[in-house]
């Protein structure tokens, strides 16, 4: 009896020591903590939308007291005829002319991609984001001649500039600022932009009525020059993890370049005739990133 009575206490002992031991295990394991979300890292992603362009051709030559007014209206010259007096040919020199402000646009979709980083702080965004994105913006912009004050209308014939403006590509690198819901962020964003564009420029002389062939000198040339312009954008936009590591947004943005010397052709002497073109746009993607975070 006195046996199985200590045999009874040694195996109380035992298991009351595993179930203090258990517990003590139990106490020392820390409960597991959920990550917190962060919209901080590198995201990579494309974009699809819409853009219109604005392109504006400042006067040129708007004063015929500028002595750099280009030489549009060629030679020509004519014959009058008189009863009973020899034909007459009067011939007509060169003459300055201007050209009048036109304006045009164009829409066209667009699409590219983007690469980005963001830094979240206490649900700030700070971010930088390069983009580039291909478009097919056409526009014509034809210009008559203005002859010089004083002449009748018609009398050195007809001069037509027309110009076809395209910008095939926009590109930008931009600050982006935002704040963060959870996975839900809004924010501003600008920066520098980047359009490749082209100006090519055909002209059509039209002598007056009456002129003589043999007299017709040739009217201005065509060019056909390509620039890439630098301005500033602006723009606002909104994002939101739709999963672990994918987002998707929507952005609106315009894009200023500021006027732009073009050579649009060269005048009946051979100098270069320069416009000014101030080009602007308006653009809006939707977006889907891939986060490497």
């Amino acid at each position: 009896m006195k046996h199985i009575i200590s045999a009874t206490l040694v195996a109380g002992a035992l298991a009351l020591g595993t179930t203090a031991a258990s517990a003590a295990d139990m106490a020392l394991k820390a409960p597991e903590i959920a990550p917190v979300f962060t919209w901080t890292g590198w995201y990579i992603g494309g974009n699809v939308g819409w853009m219109r362009g604005n392109a504006d051709i400042d006067p040129v030559c708007s004063s015929f007291n500028n002595p750099d007014c280009p030489t549009l209206f060629p030679g020509f010259a004519f014959t009058t005829n008189v009863p009973g007096v020899p034909p007459i040919t009067t011939v007509v020199p060169a003459a300055l002319g201007a050209l009048p402000g036109v304006s045009g646009s164009d829409k066209s979709f667009i699409g590219g991609g983007q690469i980005g980083y963001n830094w979240e702080v206490q649900h700030a965004i700070f971010g930088v984001e390069a983009d580039l994105d291909w478009t097919h913006i056409r526009m014509s912009l034809s210009q008559n001649a203005i002859a010089p004050p004083g002449s009748a209308p018609g009398f050195f014939g007809i001069v037509n500039a027309n110009s076809a403006f395209s910008n095939d590509w926009v590109g930008s690198v931009r600050g982006r600022l935002g704040l963060a819901f959870d996975r839900f962020m809004i924010y501003g964003t600008g920066g520098l932009a980047f359009a490749g564009t082209t100006v090519n420029t055909a002209w059509v002389y039209t002598p007056p009525a009456g002129a003589i062939p043999a007299f017709n000198l040739p009217g201005p040339t065509g060019n056909n020059e390509p620039q890439v312009l630098m301005g500033w954008t602006a723009g606002v936009g909104g994002e939101w993890y739709v999963g672990e590591r994918i987002s998707v947004g929507a952005e609106y943005r315009h894009s200023d370049f500021g006027h732009q010397n073009y050579t649009i052709g060269f005048d009946t002497t051979g100098v270069p005739i320069s416009a000014n073109i101030h080009y602007t746009t308006d653009q809006v993607t939707v977006r889907a990133n891939w986060h490497f975070n």
